[in-house]
C-alpha cells in the first residue's frame, strides 16, 4: 500500500522523523530524477545514491551534470590557515604555521584583529 501523501511530502522535503516503506520509495524515485539532482532525491528519501542507481537502472538524468569540482586551494605554509590545513591533513604541523599560529593567538588575546597583514617567516 503506498501513502501518496507521504510521498509527496518526502518529494517537497518535509521527511522529519520518519521514513518511507520500500514501496513508496519505489513508487517515488521515477518522478523525482528528472526535478532534482541524485543528493537531494537521496536525501528526501533517506536512501543511499548506491540504492537510487539500483532503483533507477535504466533511468537516469537526459544530460551529465554541469557542475564543475571547485578548484582546491592549497593553504600556504606560515599561515594561520596553513596550519589549520595540516590538523586537518592530520600531519605534523611545520614551525611557520605554528609561529603565525601563535603570532594570531596573541594578537586575538590582546583586541587585535585575527589576520595578520604580513605572513610569518
Amino acid at each position: 500500500m503506498i501513502d501518496t501523501v507521504a510521498v509527496q511530502r518526502a518529494a517537497q522535503g518535509g521527511r522529519a522523523g520518519w521514513t518511507l516503506t520500500e514501496s513508496e520509495i519505489r513508487y517515488a524515485a521515477p518522478f523525482l530524477v528528472d526535478v532534482l539532482p541524485y543528493s537531494v532525491i537521496c536525501s528526501r528519501l533517506g536512501i543511499s545514491e548506491a540504492r537510487l542507481r539500483v532503483l533507477l537502472e535504466g533511468v537516469g538524468p537526459a544530460e551529465p551534470s554541469m557542475a564543475s569540482p571547485r578548484p582546491s586551494k592549497s593553504a600556504q605554509c606560515g599561515t594561520t590557515r596553513g596550519y589549520q590545513a595540516h590538523l586537518r591533513r592530520k600531519e605534523p604541523t611545520c614551525q611557520p604555521c605554528r609561529d603565525a599560529n601563535a603570532a594570531a593567538d596573541r594578537r586575538y588575546r590582546l583586541g587585535h584583529p585575527r589576520r595578520a597583514t604580513e605572513v610569518a617567516a
